[in-house]
């Protein structure tokens, strides 16, 4: 059994602690991004927002994340450009 005064007060000091400063913190970082969900901050490693509980998925597709419309407009930019090519070289004279 031990008594408080054990121990010694000198050796226990709270103000011998000093919390670390910026250049001595860990450089590991985790990152951080918004929920897809509901736009809360979380780990960039979370498999399922801790806020809203929805599975978050990764994706390096470019397109992903884009909405319906910035997707349709894109095919139909692609759409002409091709049409607007192959009307120039049909009307092109052939070379002889």
């Amino acid at each position: 059994m031990y008594r408080e005064d054990d121990f010694e007060d000198e050796q226990y000091a709270e103000d011998d602690w000093e919390a670390p400063g910026p250049d001595e913190r860990d450089d590991d970082d985790v990152e951080t991004l918004p929920c897809p969900s509901c736009g809360k901050q979380i780990y960039e490693e979370t498999e399922a927002c801790p806020y809203c509980g929805d599975y978050v998925t990764h994706s390096n597709s470019a397109l992903a994340g884009k909405p319906l419309w910035f997707v349709a407009l894109a095919v139909l930019g692609i759409i002409a450009v091709i049409a607007s090519i192959l009307h120039w070289v049909r009307f092109l004279p052939a070379a002889g």
